[in-house]
């Protein structure tokens, strides 16, 4: 996991750097692993997709702390109450394939949706920090 895990915060590192958003980075170990002729069955594919989600949420909750860190209590008190409506949104938005598609689609759109949305919110977490950093 630690490797996987690599891949994604060094290809986010790479991004900032180069001031760009991170967006690419999103699918950088479900793709591949998806691929894989290892991979074909749709059991093999979910764990493609847990396996991001794990990395994308590990990046969410270091981009929450960093992003803390530097705040004053009032700010870090928003920014929980903020944080706190984004995750209900993010569970009830992803939820939503559910309804919408059979059990097999669903259970590649819900996963997507959930990766998506934590991966975009840790990049603009992260934006959000380095922006904090300019002129400190």
């Amino acid at each position: 996991m630690l490797f996987r895990s690599a891949i994604i915060y060094q290809c986010v590192d790479r991004e900032r750097a180069a001031g760009r958003s991170g967006r690419v980075c999103i699918g950088k170990v479900t793709e591949p692993c998806k691929a894989r002729a290892e991979n074909p069955h749709r059991d093999d594919k979910i764990e493609c997709d847990e396996r991001e989600f794990v990395l994308w949420s590990l990046l969410l909750r270091k981009e929450v702390a960093a992003l803390e860190k530097r705040l004053d209590p009032q700010q870090r008190e928003k920014f929980r109450q903020t944080q706190d409506l984004w995750l209900k949104y993010q569970s009830d938005d992803c939820r939503l394939p559910y309804v919408l598609f059979s059990r097999e689609k669903a259970e590649f759109s819900g996963p997507a949706c959930t990766i998506e949305l934590k991966a975009a919110r840790a990049l603009q977490l992260r934006a959000w920090r380095d922006a904090l950093s300019v002129g400190k």
